[in-house]
């Protein structure tokens, strides 16, 4: 009995992670360009790109249930990077470039 609750558990999380995880992509996808935009306004009112995305003050997508944003955020010499990725296809976009999706 036990080894059935305990696949049933297991089976309920497994799909619960795989919803947050479709919902977060989406997110990214519909919203990414909406965090280069608050990224360019960032810049024009500080002179600079923020440490972190959270500096933004603004809803952020790819939020997941159990794990961290799924968006990647960094700061380059030329400004930033920016991405999400599935098990399959990586979207990246930089200050000058949106978002692209590489296999």
């Amino acid at each position: 009995m036990l080894g059935v609750s305990l696949t049933i558990f297991y089976s309920f999380f497994l799909y619960a992670g795989t919803i947050s995880f479709q919902k977060a992509f989406n997110s990214c996808v519909q919203d990414g360009e909406k965090v280069r935009a608050a990224l360019h306004h960032y810049k024009s009112e500080n002179g600079t790109f923020p440490m972190s995305l959270d500096q933004l003050g603004v809803e952020l997508p790819g939020k997941r249930f159990t794990r961290k944003n799924l968006l990647y955020y960094s700061l380059s010499e030329d400004g930033y990077n920016i991405s999400f990725k599935d098990w399959l296809i990586v979207h990246r976009a930089t200050e000058s470039e949106k978002f692209l999706a590489y296999k």
